[in-house]
């Protein structure tokens, strides 16, 4: 109870002073998840260092030599280069910043009556318009944005087959994907996109995957990754990484850069990242289960000085929402969803990460210093 009047205290406190509010689905808004995207290396004219993404990152304490192959890899990058494209965007500027040029890489990886569809990194695309798509075998065509899904970094691009002269359709190539694939920590693989400018298209390195199931909060927040020593350097987000058989096993996404870092790379594994692409094909984009609130996270002072979370103040309730409709309150402080403790808002977007829209879940909430339990129904975060 003496926690519970900490606490009290320090709602007061925020109300008193204000607090900053952000709205919590089951990803954060654009405007704090954005972060993310802008460290990573995509080849802007406005270059970010990723000097400040080094969240002490978990590396392997045994290096993995590569492995003897029997495989062409001249063949397999060769079989794979049809299927890769650079995607070349502007980035609109204002009285501050300059507009710039963007670059990255995709893969066709899907095609129907009138599209082809490529598959890329969602930062890549972010705040760019005039999207420009050229391949080494079917040319060079305006390309036109789907949908993108910034918690996963998935985005997909189209090219209208009206576009494609009929001389140039016969080299069509999609990617060869098997979700079922078995990969393992030591396979060698090869990365393939246009690192640094366009004029370097269809670079190709190689390494081995050096873990699997990776966590690191580089590019979004409860998600895992293949990481690899295979080099990938700006312009090669969203372009491939392969197998020694030529199958797509991820999409690249992002690396660590440092002078005390050297080989750490990571990739969207294709069973996650081709599940969010075929949605946004057929929707346009992906539904995330939200509160509907305001959050505010709570913070209680250790003996050592640091910031222990307490729970996630409710700074505001969203009209129509699931906490709308349920009765969730200004000043209410939540701390567990059905029997899963949520002490900050982070806790919260990985809890939320289980569920879907429209089902419903048992929110602990502190109210009057009293414990209460509501249900909420869970609803879209448009």
């Amino acid at each position: 109870m003496k926690t519970l009047g900490k606490i009290i205290v320090g709602i007061t406190i925020c109300v008193i002073f204000g607090v900053p509010a952000t709205l919590i689905g089951y990803y954060c808004v654009k405007g704090y998840s954005g972060a993310y995207f802008d460290m990573i290396e995509t080849a802007p004219i406005r270059h970010v260092s990723t000097q400040n993404m080094l969240v002490q990152p978990k590396v392997l304490e045994e290096q993995v030599l590569p492995i003897p192959t029997t495989a062409n890899i001249a063949d397999i990058a060769e079989e794979v280069e049809k299927s890769v494209v650079s995607i070349t965007t502007t980035i609109p500027g204002n009285f501050i910043i300059a507009s710039g040029e963007g670059l990255g890489s995709g893969v066709i990886f899907s095609q129907d009556e009138e599209n082809l569809y490529i598959m890329t990194n969602a930062h890549v695309l972010t705040d760019a318009v005039n999207l420009v798509v050229s391949s080494p075998t079917l040319g060079t065509y305006h390309g036109e944005l789907i949908g993108m899904d910034t918690h996963t970094d998935i985005a997909v691009v189209a090219i209208s087959l009206a576009q494609i002269p009929t001389e140039n359709k016969e080299h069509i190539s999609l990617a060869k994907i098997d979700l079922k694939k078995d990969i393992e920590v030591g396979d060698i693989v090869l990365a393939i996109g246009s690192p640094l400018d366009k004029s370097y298209h269809s670079t190709l390195t190689m390494g081995v995957i050096s873990a699997l199931d990776r966590e690191t909060d580089l590019v979004a927040q409860n998600r895992t990754y293949i990481q690899t020593d295979a080099p990938i350097n700006p312009g090669n987000s969203g372009g491939p990484l392969v197998a020694t058989d030529g199958y797509l096993i991820g999409i690249n996404t992002a690396k660590l850069a440092s002078e005390d870092v050297e080989g750490i790379g990571f990739s969207i594994p294709i069973k996650e990242a081709l599940p969010i692409a075929d949605e946004i094909i057929l929707n346009g984009n992906i539904e995330r289960p939200m509160l509907g609130i305001i959050p505010y996270d709570l913070y209680e002072s250790s003996y050592f000085g640091l910031q222990i979370p307490v729970g996630i103040l409710v700074n505001g309730v969203l009209p129509q929402s699931g906490a709308d409709e349920a009765g969730i309150e200004v000043g209410d402080i939540i701390v567990k969803i059905n029997n899963q403790e949520v002490l900050s808002t982070d806790e919260l977007n990985s809890t939320l990460a289980k569920y879907q829209v429209l089902e419903s879940v048992n929110v602990t909430l502190i109210r009057n210093s009293r414990y209460k339990k509501i249900k909420v129904i869970l609803h879209s975060l448009e």
